[in-house]
């Protein structure tokens, strides 16, 4: 059994270097920096996390996940309403870590805001594969939450598949007939695939 203490350490140091990258992009001021970041971010996102990591990041005597949650949501809220992309990026990518773990007590439809919000910020810094797969997550986390839908629209007109954004935003407009920001999205859509 030299093996697991080895792996433990070794995903300790994917989420230092995890942690480093969100703070990075969390202070960038720089796009391109920030969209090569997040690559590197998700990549790093996917790999697993040790109990022991786990263990240090829920002592309840030390920590309240769910407040760090708001307090970064609010956070890049503020970022994002001044433009602050990267910033509101890094911010909303510590808060879904946080989120992520069972202890936070989050909600499928507070996850699935920040995941919204996190595409947002990927959508304004051209981050089109990041911002679709957020919009993916977001839906797959809360089928309901009509926001998804005008974000996954938005990704794919982005990505430059109107087809795909079309069906998008009526899927969004079956769940909300009247949801103004999807009527005036999809009426977009249509005249951008008209133009083209």
């Amino acid at each position: 059994g030299h093996a697991q203490p080895e792996r433990h350490a070794s995903s300790a140091i994917v989420e230092q270097a995890a942690a480093a990258y969100r703070q990075a992009i969390a202070l960038s001021t720089d796009g391109p920096s920030c969209k090569a970041w997040l690559h590197e971010l998700s990549l790093l996102e996917g790999l697993p996390l040790s109990g022991s990591v786990h263990d240090a990041l829920s002592d309840p005597s030390q920590y309240d996940p769910k407040g760090c949650v708001s307090e970064l949501k609010a956070r890049g809220n503020a970022a994002f309403q001044a433009q602050r992309h990267c910033q509101a990026l890094g911010l909303y990518a510590h808060a879904i870590h946080v989120a992520s773990h069972a202890d936070a007590a989050v909600t499928p439809r507070e996850l699935a805001m920040l995941l919204s919000n996190r595409c947002a910020s990927c959508l304004a810094l051209g981050a089109t594969s990041e911002a679709l797969q957020d919009a993916k997550r977001c839906l797959s986390t809360d089928p309901s939450f009509v926001k998804g839908y005008l974000r996954l629209g938005r990704s794919l007109l982005q990505a430059g598949d109107w087809e795909a954004a079309l069906a998008a935003f009526n899927e969004g407009l079956a769940h909300a007939p009247a949801d103004a920001a999807l009527q005036a999205a999809l009426t977009d859509a249509v005249h951008q695939s008209g133009a083209g």
